[in-house]
Order: C-alpha cells, then sequence, then structure tokens
C-alpha cells in the first residue's frame, strides 16, 4: 500500500516557513545546493540546513547541471557548497536546460550538453563515495522533455547506467488524483522514487510504503572527509596543441589585449584559475593570464 509520505524543494529565492513545513505534514526538504559554479541556498541562506534539522526536516541537495560549465569544476563547486554531507534524503543531480526559457537549439550550442557532461558529474560525485544511494551514484531529478533532449540521445548501456540511479520526476497533471494518479516512465528506469506532481511550491510524493521508504533512506549519510579544492600557486605547463604559440593576455578572455606568447612545455605558477563561457583561464602573473582550455581545446595542463 502506498503512502502519501511527501517532501518539498526549494532555492534561495522561496520564502519558507520550516515550523509551516512540519504543520502542513511535509516529511523533508531537499535544497537547491547551486547550479553551474554558484552555491545557492548554501551562500544565501547559511543557517537553512542546520534550521530543518531543529525542526525534525529530513534533509538532502540538488545541483542543476548547467550545460556552460565544465563538469569538474561543477563539482568543486558543489564540494564546497555541501561539504559533501548529502543529508538524509541524498544528493541530487537536476539534469534540465540550465534557464528554464531558453530553446532547446539554443541548449545544443552550449559547451558542456548533453549526457556525457551529465555522467561526467555525477561519475566524479561517485567517485568521492560521499553518496548512499546504489552504487554511490546521485539520484537524477528531470522529466520526459528534458530527458529526451538530454539523456534520450545515450546508448542503451548509457541509459543502463543512468537507470542505476533512483529517479526523482517532474510532471505535473491538471487532474491529479492522489493515489491514483501516476507518471510515465522514460528511458531504462522501472519506478520513480519521488514524483514531483506540483509545482510552485514544489511537491513531491515518496512512490512506495513506509517500510520502503525507511529501507530507501537507511542509508548511512556519515560525509566523508572532502577533498579540499586544488590549492594556489600551481605550476602549469603547455601543452603541444599551442604549437603555434599561446597568447598571454592582460585579462581572462580574447578582448584583453596579447602581451606575450607561449610554447609547448614551457612551464608557468598560477595563482588563480577561472570560467568565462565555458573556457577556463589561468592566471600566471600580473595582467598575465593564458587560455587553459578553450573550445575544448586544452592548452595548458596542471604539473609538478
Amino acid at each position: 500500500m502506498a503512502t502519501n509520505i511527501k517532501i518539498i524543494d526549494v532555492y534561495s529565492e522561496n520564502r519558507i516557513s520550516f515550523e509551516q513545513i512540519v504543520a502542513d505534514g511535509f516529511t523533508g526538504i531537499i535544497f537547491k545546493a547551486g547550479q553551474g559554479t554558484w552555491p545557492d541556498v548554501p551562500r544565501v541562506h547559511a543557517t537553512w540546513w542546520q534550521d530543518a534539522k531543529s525542526v525534525g526536516l529530513m534533509r538532502g541537495w540538488y545541483w542543476l547541471k548547467d550545460a556552460r560549465y565544465k563538469p569538474s569544476l561543477e563539482f568543486d563547486a558543489l564540494q564546497r557548497a555541501t561539504g559533501l554531507d548529502f543529508g538524509e534524503l541524498g544528493m541530487w543531480v537536476d539534469v534540465e536546460k540550465p534557464v528554464i526559457t531558453m530553446k532547446d537549439r539554443d541548449y545544443n550550442r552550449l559547451p558542456y550538453r548533453g549526457y556525457k557532461f551529465v555522467y561526467d558529474l555525477m561519475y566524479r560525485i561517485q567517485q568521492s563515495g560521499a553518496s548512499g544511494f546504489n552504487e554511490r551514484l546521485p539520484g537524477v531529478y528531470t522529466s520526459p522533455g528534458a530527458f529526451k533532449l538530454i539523456l534520450g540521445p545515450a546508448s542503451s548501456e548509457a541509459q543502463m547506467w543512468f537507470a542505476q540511479a533512483p529517479l526523482w520526476t517532474a510532471q505535473y497533471y491538471w487532474f491529479y488524483r492522489e493515489g491514483i494518479s501516476r507518471p510515465v516512465m522514460y528511458g531504462k528506469w522501472q519506478k520513480e522514487i519521488w514524483w514531483q506532481y506540483r509545482e510552485n511550491p514544489d511537491h513531491n510524493i515518496f512512490n512506495g510504503t513506509q517500510a520502503e521508504f525507511k529501507a530507501f533512506h537507511s542509508f548511512d549519510y556519515t560525509p566523508p572527509t572532502p577533498t579540499p579544492p586544488a590549492q594556489f600557486p600551481r605550476l602549469i605547463v603547455i601543452t603541444q596543441a599551442a604549437v603555434n604559440g599561446l597568447r598571454v593576455r592582460g585579462g581572462p578572455g580574447t578582448t584583453f589585449p596579447v602581451v606575450d606568447f607561449l610554447r609547448p612545455n614551457d612551464r608557468e605558477e598560477a595563482s588563480e584559475l577561472v570560467e568565462i563561457e565555458g573556457n577556463e583561464w589561468v592566471k600566471i602573473g600580473t595582467a598575465r593570464w593564458i587560455a587553459k582550455e578553450f573550445n575544448g581545446i586544452v592548452y595548458a595542463e596542471w604539473t609538478t
């Protein structure tokens, strides 16, 4: 027999009362940890994580996989924002377009679009060992339309890999009837764990019994000690991709003037790394910047 175990999910601009959430019968809350390379709730409402716990709510995080950003930088930002403490409801990767009004054709122009980069971020979370879900994978939040656009082109083998992760699906019906209405399935998933059946505010219902809910969330969520992000200064070496010379610019971007050139195997000490429009720029001195990775080509690599 199914239950009506429900949770709510929020981001930093939501106005919420944790006491009211409990009074409304919700079991837990999943916060937006961030998107791309910037944190959301941890930055704007640093006390919410503890506030939710203090009133007895189970907690989790979601991170929107933004196709404008490199997965390695997203994982670093996720790690800093959450400390790899994914709470009682776990970590979920939000698979959708980075801007809700974005057209599909514009999404398909982004540098880190598609299922391979979703896999990259999920794999990094899996390797951290912090997730308590099956195979240490994070969960997947998506919808039929977003799945078709982003994960749908994946091979059957890749689809099976994604389906090892628990599914949190978003589908809204005009005539939702609790206990009767059901979401459609897609990919290789056979069932959803959570169904987001209502938005603004987002309400989600668990697919299963009380015993199944308890069993699913019985994992030990004590976070491991996170690996600290790379510290600067760091040595960097120019790759063979810069055989014709790598421009050193006065700032992080192609609009800044060229002040010097570097050649393959040249080594420099880097003091800062930034990502702009999907490209990585490294500072190697006062008003001296190089493109570490530009349009998918790696021009410089970390070394020792």
